[in-house]
């Protein structure tokens, strides 16, 4: 349901998968009650994540809990932020109690990806509260997750995204792709790999999606010696199919194609066809979860050993290599403020999650401000290239860039909405 479908689409199957189990339920008796309340709680926990996501991109959008029939049914107007949130924690919460804690076939969902979505769904309705009572929220949902005792984290960082790892210790919830031209594979090889690297198909890479400057730099500066640079990111040169080496970023700058570092989590160069590789896509892992868990709890009580212990965590597995126990990254000094910590595990979201699709909603969920010194920073980065674009900052461009326009398509074909219903500046 994840791999291709449109997330609107996605929601009307969840929601008839939903209906078609409350028809059966006790009109027939050889369907236990066990595989009704699993098929429920998946279907909850799907339209749960679509509408997490959908509302995190657009803002409001159309709510609906009941499946599509007719044209009349596909009419419905443009919902609140408040209430497409009430229903994503009322759906979270029924799937959390439905669902089992593993599942036989991979890629299901579990009342752990329950939890752990929970988590992430208060984190960011505390966005940049100073008193919050999501925070606790949050800090108590990632608590049950990091106490069932059912993940933990992968004893070696770059063992999560080797060629064929899958379904690993630290993965809570996954969005399985096959290999092959089935429509089942995974585009994300094609576009983050460099061309001619051999980790994409028939030795290929589009290369077109990169990682920005700023990051790297910072993660560098941070961690010099950090081995998850060279496991997530592939930087300075590479080495082509052909033999010869190719200078990227930090060695070669301004240059169109190779001016920039790439990422190494997304590999699969068994596969046969371009657009549909076999890589994994982590949604949710428990690496997550510690840094979510920290960052609720220094917003309620301040850094505490609590918070820096779960941090502390995550730094020492990411002192493991695969011969030896390097020294850095070292655990973070416990003087830092609430202030310090709380951006210092920001910048930790960045490095252990880079390019796993969270930067860009942490950067919004934390406000207008927030996301502007962001941008004032990368604007100012001093190795941008004349091939780096930089960001407009007034206030009608970069406010406006926090959510995306409503499609043309929904106003054109609902009656429900209209112009008057998009997004600021659209």
């Amino acid at each position: 349901m994840l791999k291709n479908e449109h997330p609107q689409t996605a929601i009307n199957t969840a929601c008839a998968v939903g209906a078609l189990v409350a028809q059966s339920e006790g009109a027939n008796p050889e369907i236990k009650q066990e595989t009704i309340d699993r098929v429920t709680g998946e279907a909850k926990f799907l339209r749960a994540l679509s509408y997490f996501n959908l509302v995190r991109l657009f803002g409001g959008v159309p709510l609906k809990t009941t499946p599509t029939i007719g044209y009349e049914d596909s009419q419905v107007p443009r919902n609140t932020v408040d209430a497409v949130y009430e229903q994503i924690i009322a759906d979270l919460t029924a799937a959390h109690t439905l669902l089992p804690e593993v599942q036989a076939e991979k890629g299901r969902a579990t009342n752990g990806a329950a939890a752990a979505l929970l988590a992430k769904v208060y984190l960011t309705r505390a966005g940049n509260t100073d008193d919050s009572p999501y925070w606790q929220q949050s800090k108590d949902w990632a608590k049950k997750v990091i106490d069932s005792g059912l993940y933990q984290l992968e004893p070696i960082a770059s063992d999560l995204f080797e060629v064929g790892a899958k379904n690993s210790v630290e993965s809570i919830f996954e969005v399985q792709f096959a290999n092959g031209g089935d429509g089942n594979g995974n585009a994300l090889p094609k576009l983050t790999t460099p061309s001619r690297s051999g980790l994409a198909a028939l030795g290929t890479g589009w290369g077109s999606v990169r990682l920005q400057k700023k990051i790297y730099d910072d993660f560098v500066t941070k961690y010099p010696n950090d081995y998850r640079i060279n496991s997530y990111i592939i930087h300075s040169s590479y080495v082509k199919t052909d033999g010869s080496a190719t200078k990227i970023y930090p060695l070669e700058n301004n240059a169109q194609n190779n001016g920039w570092p790439f990422l190494n989590k997304y590999k699969d160069p068994d596969a046969l066809n371009n657009a549909e590789h076999g890589a994994n896509f982590m949604y949710l892992r428990y690496a997550d979860v510690l840094l979510m868990y920290a960052e609720a709890e220094n917003e309620i009580n301040g850094p505490t050993n609590e918070a820096y212990n779960a941090i502390d965590e995550l730094l020492a597995r990411a002192r493991n290599t695969p011969d030896s126990v390097s020294t850095s990254p070292a655990n973070w000094q416990h003087t830092l403020s609430k202030e310090e910590f709380r951006q210092e595990v920001l910048n930790e979201r960045q490095f252990e999650l880079i390019g796993e699709v969270h930067f860009w909603y942490d950067l919004i969920r934390k406000g207008e401000q927030h996301f502007l010194d962001y941008l004032n920073a990368y604007n100012n980065h001093p190795t941008l290239s004349n091939f780096d674009v930089l960001y407009d900052l007034t206030d009608d461009h970069y406010k406006t860039r926090m959510l995306l326009p409503i499609p043309q398509e929904e106003i054109t074909t609902n009656s429900a909405i209209s112009s008057t219903d998009q997004n600021p500046g659209y």
